[in-house]
């Protein structure tokens, strides 16, 4: 469940051999959260409730007389996945190279890939798909030029699904790089010579 309301019932416990005191009840939310709530009522009543309030909750009840019975609950968020590392990757023709995309989920997320419009599976020569819980890993074996291009990490479960685009790409080449930083250097020897011949006048 997300963004909902919902109830949380506690135990019951009834006092004997004195008038009868409504219990008392504290109910702490899951460490980590940053937050508590707190009823004196019967119920504890959450609304809009996100994935951050999942955990272990506990119920205490007391009349006053001897120790304070309590009881812990563990409430269960179910939402969509939420995809949260993705990047864009550079290979070098002939390495390995890995893509990777992770999402966060209740339940887990399944996982599927696709090349431009094209689903991708573990069986393509020189590819291979590994999931575990939260993340699958697009792995190539041996970058081609073949291999680059834009690929889509598509994550779903029964509440819906996400969609993330990612490049993997081959850089600038060395001869490229080294062209580029002599005509950067020539630009910069000539402007300054320009600033030098203006300054002289």
């Amino acid at each position: 469940m997300e963004e909902q309301c919902i109830t949380l019932l506690p135990v019951h416990l009834f006092g004997t051999g004195r008038p009868y005191q409504e219990p008392k009840r504290n109910v702490l939310t899951p460490g980590g959260c940053g937050e508590q709530f707190q009823s004196e009522g019967e119920y504890l009543e959450m609304v809009a409730v996100s994935r951050y309030q999942a955990g272990q909750y506990e119920c205490s009840s007391s009349n006053g007389l001897g120790t304070p019975d309590s009881h812990r609950v563990h409430l269960t968020v179910n939402y969509a996945p939420e995809i949260t590392d993705v990047r864009n990757v550079t290979g070098r023709k002939g390495q390995p190279a890995v893509l990777r995309c992770e999402a966060h989920s209740v339940p887990a997320a399944d996982f599927q890939w696709y090349k431009e419009e094209k689903r991708l599976s573990g069986g393509i020569e020189g590819l291979r798909i590994q999931k575990d819980r939260t993340r699958s890993l697009l792995m190539f074996l041996n970058v081609s030029q073949e291999s680059y291009g834009n690929y889509t990490c598509f994550a779903s479960n029964r509440l819906g699904g996400m969609s993330a685009s990612m490049f993997l790409h081959g850089g600038p080449s060395s001869h490229g790089l080294r062209a580029a930083l002599s005509r950067g250097l020539w630009f910069y020897l000539g402007a300054l010579g320009l600033l030098i011949a203006l300054g002289s006048d």
